[in-house]
């Protein structure tokens, strides 16, 4: 029988709206992209309501798990902290991303040999993603590049900031258009030494791709923002001056008498629609719980990007609703409903899978992006909604389709 009903819950993110009744724990500052797009600090313990740099489009609720930036003095590549090689640093000639009038121009040099700005680090082995903002100037060609003696090249990108695109890489790589003629550009790979360093080189494009040449003495472009984070995947910018800096996961909470205003024990289902990053490990997208891991109704993405839907009573879990990845940044809705032997999910509207064995949970607390203290999650959370009853079948694929 078809239940039509109203939600008891609806988190729209999305549309920029923030219900009071949560509660967003970071102990730090973090940035986020406003409607401007231009890159913002919101203070610790506040949401990050993100945006399409470019459109504009507010995507959600920002949550994030915990990176450090490696980099120190992340914004002035005139400072000792950077080496220079082929190079002379201006500092503050252009507005960077985030308005201030901070970003330095690179302008390469009279002679022949390669020209750059580069810091040596330490860091754990393991993955290792170098990211920085970038924009053209008389000069079009960058490569961003992480090298260490032992492994030699980890990753690399170059790219060609005329167009926008990438020439030639190694290990993942991406470039993102910013407004006013900045790109992201980011590359990651696995270092097996712990001493890595950083490069950003300047290229010739017209002709070749290379980083030795002889230069000008005139040409140069602009940087910003270069960041180093031990993790398989990008993430966003952390500001540095003297020292490294850490930006804390987000966590974000709904509990106590407003959990049990819009909870019904007996029957129900959530509706969540997300944005997710890239997978590493398991990423709680929602956790429904009992302020442990044991008892829950949860929806997570997998390390291989599935996502998946299922119960857990005295820390089993009971079966799981599974669908195929739904891809990196790419908008999903996922659906999860269940009333007594009778339980259901589906995700971006595919056909509905169904389980009448499983045992329902006692829960109290709603939290969005980890479960308790474990597998957060880095992406945007779009929209949340709970509905008081196990909704149909035929609801539950038109709500995610």
């Amino acid at each position: 029988m078809t239940v039509l009903c109203r939600p008891s819950l609806t988190l729209p993110f999305a549309r920029g709206v923030w219900d009071p009744r949560l509660s967003l724990t970071r102990a730090s500052v973090a940035t986020y992209v406003d409607r401007q797009g231009l890159l913002r600090t919101a203070a610790a313990n506040t949401p990050r309501l993100d945006h399409d740099p470019m459109t504009g489009e507010c995507l959600g609720l920002l949550v994030e798990e915990s990176r450090t930036n490696l980099v120190t003095r992340s914004e002035a590549f005139d400072d000792a902290a950077w080496t220079k090689a082929g190079v002379s640093v201006l500092a503050g000639s252009a507005t960077a991303p985030d308005g201030t009038t901070t970003a330095d121009e690179i302008v390469e040099d009279t002679e022949s040999g390669s020209h750059s700005v580069r810091q040596t680090v330490s860091h754990a082995p393991g993955p290792l993603t170098a990211s920085l903002f970038v924009r053209p100037g008389a000069k079009e060609g960058i490569r961003l590049q992480i090298y260490n003696a032992t492994d030699g090249t980890i990753a690399y990108v170059d790219a060609n900031l005329s167009t926008g695109s990438i020439i030639s890489s190694a290990g993942a790589v991406n470039i993102t258009a910013l407004s006013n003629d900045w790109y992201f550009l980011t590359c990651t790979g696995n270092a097996t030494a712990s001493l890595s360093t950083v490069y950003a080189f300047l290229l010739t494009v017209a002709e070749s791709v290379d980083t030795t040449y002889v230069g000008d003495g005139t040409s140069g472009l602009y940087i910003w923002g270069a960041q180093l984070e031990e993790g398989s995947f990008p993430t966003s910018y952390i500001p540095t001056t003297d020292s490294t800096a850490t930006r804390a996961a987000d966590v974000c909470v709904l509990g106590g008498d407003h959990f049990a205003e819009v909870w019904n024990p007996a029957e129900g289902t959530t509706v969540v629609g997300f944005r997710p990053g890239l997978a590493s490990g398991n990423q709680l997208i929602v956790h429904i719980d009992d302020d442990t891991n044991n008892n829950s109704h949860k929806i997570y993405r997998s390390s291989d990007g599935r996502v998946f839907l299922q119960t857990s009573i005295s820390g089993t879990s009971e079966g799981a609703f599974v669908s195929a990845d739904p891809g990196a940044y790419q908008r999903s809705t996922a659906a999860y409903a269940f009333a007594e032997g009778d339980f259901a999910g589906t995700i971006n509207g595919h056909a509905v899978q169904v389980d009448p064995s499983r045992d329902i949970p006692t829960v109290t607390t709603l939290r969005l992006g980890s479960a308790v203290s474990i597998f957060p999650f880095t992406g945007h959370i779009a929209s949340l909604a709970l509905y008081p009853h196990r909704l149909d079948n035929a609801t539950l694929q038109t709500l995610t389709g």
